[in-house]
């Protein structure tokens, strides 16, 4: 009622941030290289490699999701 009476809307406000990737073009190949060149990684691996070329902070389940969208798989060596 509050803010129909401040503002005459009843809609909800927009949640939410912005959920975009910070690693796109040729980030994207750097993070392609790295995998290709030693799939076995681990995904901090991979940040810290990130964060030491190209000083770009990107957390843990961002650059997972990265990898799910470039279809880039990991496999752990027995």
């Amino acid at each position: 009622m509050r803010r129909y009476r401040e503002t005459n809307e009843i809609a909800a406000k927009p949640q939410g941030g912005d959920r975009r990737s910070k690693i796109k073009g040729k980030d994207e190949e750097l993070v392609k290289t790295i995998v290709e060149a030693q799939n076995d990684i681990y995904l901090r691996e991979i940040k810290e490699k990130l964060h030491e070329t190209k000083t770009i902070e990107v957390s843990v389940s961002g650059l997972s999701r990265t990898l799910k969208r470039l279809e880039l798989g990991r496999k752990k060596k027995l």
